[in-house]
């Protein structure tokens, strides 16, 4: 399988941030009024999906399934994870939501190994942290069916390539809001739209976020 694409390491992004934030204070006449004005956003950091099926489950590509069992790679991210977040939060980051979700099965079984460390992870970054919120959003609890519209659940919208994306200059379906992937990994933006109310407001399936959802981190007074 030929290269995804040129990735940005999630630690070079914290740097790119820092920067952003330097130019921020000296806008605004300092760090001071630049942490203030910062701590009106909402980080949201989307992990774990691509290093399992991107890596993990790409033996003839990496070899990492052959180094570590599930949980030992679990850990692996975990850690890693655990210094940039907080390379992060002492970067003026206020309110973070930190996501782990797929739609395969396979996948799924390894990713709750991930998705409990992760919560532990937020647990302990709230507990460190006390000017600073993070929850822990686990799409993979969202079922999608057809009560909701949809009508084709295990094709996708595109014709696909082998490794899950859209063939290019390929005519998509015309119906897309019956199906719940435009590619074979990739949620379309009716799915999208029901995964974003219930990550926004979790009242109705409250094991998709902990320990709260967005909507009541957003009233949290920092």
């Amino acid at each position: 399988m030929p290269p995804i694409g040129t990735n940005i390491a999630l630690g070079l992004q914290i740097e790119n941030h820092k920067t952003i934030v330097a130019q921020i204070a000296n806008e605004l006449g300092g760090f001071q009024q630049a942490a203030q004005y910062l701590n009106k956003c909402l980080y949201y950091v989307y992990i774990g999906t691509n290093n399992y099926s991107l890596n993990y489950f790409q033996p003839e590509l990496y070899n990492t399934s052959g180094t570590y069992n599930p949980e030992e790679y679990a850990q692996v991210l975990i850690d890693e994870l655990s210094i940039y977040l907080h390379v992060a939060l002492q970067t003026s980051v206020r309110a973070n939501s930190a996501n782990n979700g797929s739609c395969v099965e396979e996948l799924n079984d390894v990713e709750a190994i991930f998705s409990e460390k992760l919560k532990s992870l937020v647990d302990q970054s709230n507990t460190l942290y006390v000017d600073s919120k993070s929850i822990f959003i686990n799409t993979t609890a969202i079922r999608i069916d057809g009560s909701l519209g949809f009508r084709v659940f295990a094709s996708s919208c595109c014709p696909i390539k082998s490794d899950g994306f859209c063939i290019r200059d390929s005519i998509p379906c015309t119906n897309r809001n019956e199906y719940i992937f435009y590619d074979g990994m990739h949620p379309t933006l009716a799915a999208n739209n029901i995964i974003a109310s219930l990550v926004y407001d979790s009242t109705s399936n409250p094991e998709v976020t902990y320990p709260t959802d967005i909507k009541r981190l957003a009233q949290l007074v920092i």
